[in-house]
């Protein structure tokens, strides 16, 4: 069971959610600083090399573990005795299917507000206020419409979302240096291409929040193009650093990153700790932080070699004075 969690907590919590910016936080931070709803689409090589790769890979060692319980019956190396739920009885259905509505709303509103709503909510933190309330509201539908009985039966409780936002205040608190020191000598790492910009990212998202990491690189990458020659970019406006082919490549390079290597630890995404403490809620084994980052240097690191290598390894990425139109 443990393997279970660890690739779910690599795959729906992290790579899976490369194809919109409703699928992690570093995406819906760049939606809200103008990169359009469906740039990400772009990256659906990565995201299918990725989570093919990731599936494939369970798929081997789910039925090892699998051969290996039906030899030998008795182990269990990754439950304890009250974890192992009792055999479900009936036909399969689905309970609470009306909880189908609230993230499809969800969905419309963010998309709607993002894409439309400057025309009619000039206001930025207008527009971010109404998303906000929209994620608020229908999270109180899902609790209100949904019967207690469905909640006990899953053991629902706020206690894995407390301990999520407890840890992540400390490190939004301890990330302020080195987001200030990207921010004030970034351009002076030599960072110029896709590549570099995904293992630079994926490293400093790998532990620290991948979010507000997505943003410095991004607001890196404007300073890049800025001061090798290219069209002047606002870090305000990441719409137009997805606009022109060069730049496109390197918010690729970060987007990559931020996204992909916060499977890296527990507290490279806040889901990831979030499905780690349900499971344990769960009475699963979960590893501990360093034999979860064993976990995911064995499997990832060389799956994002290959990434790296073969799908954001583009040579024109070194902007120069004449590459857009505007020098």
């Amino acid at each position: 069971m443990t393997h279970v969690v660890v690739f779910f907590i690599f795959i729906v919590s992290n790579s899976a959610g490369l194809l919109t910016p409703l699928g992690d936080p570093p995406l819906f931070v760049g939606f809200l600083r103008g990169v359009p709803f469906t740039w990400t689409f772009r990256l659906a090589p990565q995201w299918a090399l990725v989570n093919g790769a990731l599936l494939a890979i369970f798929a081997i060692i789910d039925r090892a573990h699998f051969a290996r319980e039906r030899r030998h019956p008795s182990v269990r190396s990754c439950l304890t005795p009250n974890s192992i739920a009792p055999e479900a009885s009936g036909p399969l259905q689905l309970e609470g299917a009306l909880n189908v509505l609230w993230p499809s709303g969800l969905v419309a509103v963010v998309f709607l507000v993002g894409s439309a709503g400057e025309r009619y909510f000039g206001n930025g933190y207008l527009r971010a206020g109404l998303q906000i309330a929209g994620m608020v509201g229908f999270a109180a539908l899902s609790l209100k419409t949904t019967a207690a009985r469905i909640h006990e039966a899953n053991r629902f409780s706020c206690g894995p979302i407390i301990e999520v936002v407890t840890v992540f205040v400390g490190i939004f608190v301890t990330m302020i240096p080195a987001i200030s020191f990207l921010a004030e000598r970034g351009a002076s790492l030599g960072i110029t291409k896709p590549r570099q910009f995904f293992w630079a990212t994926g490293a400093l998202s790998s532990v620290l929040d991948n979010a507000p990491t997505y943003l410095a690189f991004s607001s890196l990458a404007t300073g890049v193009v800025d001061g090798l020659g290219g069209v002047a970019l606002s870090p305000d406006d990441l719409g137009a650093l997805a606009a022109y082919p060069v730049e496109r490549d390197l918010l690729a390079g970060i987007s990559c990153g931020a996204v992909c290597m916060g499977a890296m630890t527990y507290i490279g995404n806040g889901p990831n700790f979030m499905v780690k403490a349900i499971a344990e809620q769960h009475r699963v084994r979960m590893p501990t932080f360093f034999g979860y980052a064993l976990w995911s240097f064995t499997i990832l690191i060389p799956l994002f070699w290959v990434v790296s290598h073969i799908l954001l390894n583009k040579e024109r990425h070194t902007v120069r004075r004449g590459d857009h139109p505007s020098c």
